[in-house]
């Protein structure tokens, strides 16, 4: 019986569908099965959406970085330098290789081992000019700074590209 009224309902659908169509762009259409025999309730889950982290983490990667990296927008660099008189804007030296502080809070996005804070890199010109690679010494955290000019009270910032951690195998 039940079987009988949904097969119905279905049919009665399927055939009034084109003269509907015709009369409106939009379809309606509604089917209700009554049953009378208990049934066991499904169990029902929650369900988040969750961000696929693997293309989202590589989004907006420049053209002039090879390989796989990820960053996101907390991953910043803001250059100054603490002067007598207090606090200068600076640049990161341009034609040749200097030692740079990556602090904890961008630290903690990488995915290899965490070296000892305060996480010393040597940063060194790379790619169009203004963008740089980095290296940590062992599996330390490596990369690549992309400039993204200056923000709002004339500091020069750039965005962290760290690579995905390579870990060296020792052999005897």
């Amino acid at each position: 019986m039940r079987k009988t009224l949904l097969f119905l309902a279905v049919t009665q659908l399927l055939v009034s569908a084109p003269a509907m169509a015709q009369e409106k762009s939009l379809l309606y259409g509604n089917v209700e099965l009554q049953d009378n025999e208990p049934a066991a309730m499904p169990v029902l889950l929650k369900q988040e959406a969750q961000l696929d982290l693997a293309q989202a983490e590589d989004a907006g990667k420049p053209a002039w970085i090879d390989g796989s990296v990820y960053s996101n927008t907390k991953m910043k660099l803001k250059v100054w330098k603490r002067m007598f008189a207090g606090i200068v804007k600076a640049d990161l030296p341009a034609n040749i290789s200097s030692q740079l502080t990556i602090k904890d809070k961008v630290l903690s996005f990488w995915k290899g081992s965490i070296p000892k804070y305060p996480c010393k890199v040597t940063c060194k010109p790379f790619g169009p000019r203004g963008n740089y690679k980095f290296y940590a010494s062992g599996n330390g955290p490596r990369g690549y700074l992309e400039n993204t000019g200056r923000d709002e009270n004339g500091f020069a910032t750039y965005k962290y590209w760290f690579e995905y951690p390579q870990y060296i195998s020792k052999t005897l």
